[in-house]
């Protein structure tokens, strides 16, 4: 049984139209990664880039001395509300924006978990893409235990990215996705809540 909720039409409209126009828009900051799922930076493989936008990270809090933070922190503010109201989670621990690009061949990222402390993680998908999320059965606490290889892995459940889908789940399953092979870009919004 998935322990995977799923919220399809999860903004009203207006408002999704707000945040898809700004996050998928031209005016929107990027910031290259070497590995979008991984800190690694040895043995790079050059399929396992994309881009990100970190508006607050895991050791802080949102970064509104950045003028570009505080816009599209702005543009998000009433999505993070209804996740808060939504999900009854009232602390953020950390959030970002990921892009992957276009890539013929569909190429399956690191399996890994968000954060250290015990956590929820959501996936707010900001476009229409594909390159489904995939989730774990398999939990790994980073700081009791040895992380699972990725072949002893069994799928719980794959999400298609769907515009304004959000998806929540215990951050402790691991998880990954792939990058899109039929879409120009796959955009979504992580965001880490404390349990």
């Amino acid at each position: 049984m998935s322990s995977v909720q799923i919220f399809d039409n999860f903004l009203p409209e207006d408002i999704y139209q707000k945040v898809k126009d700004h996050i998928g828009g031209p005016n929107q900051p990027w910031y290259f990664q070497n590995n979008i799922t991984t800190e690694e930076t040895h043995n790079l493989p050059v399929d396992k880039f994309g881009f990100n936008f970190s508006l607050m990270k895991s050791d802080e809090e949102f970064a509104f001395s950045d003028p570009e933070v505080t816009k599209t922190f702005k543009v998000l503010m009433e999505f993070y509300l209804k996740q808060k109201k939504v999900l009854k989670k009232a602390r953020i621990l950390r959030t970002r924006l990921d892009m992957t690009t276009y890539n013929k061949e569909s190429v399956l990222f690191e399996p890994h978990v968000d954060l250290d402390p015990p956590h929820l993680t959501t996936i707010f998908y900001v476009v229409d893409s594909d390159g489904n999320t995939v989730i774990y059965n398999e939990k790994w606490h980073p700081l009791d235990q040895k992380e699972p290889k990725p072949e002893e892995l069994t799928i719980m459940e794959e999400i298609e990215p769907v515009g304004n889908r959000l998806i929540a789940f215990d951050g402790y399953h691991m998880h990954t996705g792939h990058n899109p092979s039929k879409h120009s870009k796959r955009i979504l919004i992580n965001t880490n809540f404390a349990l």
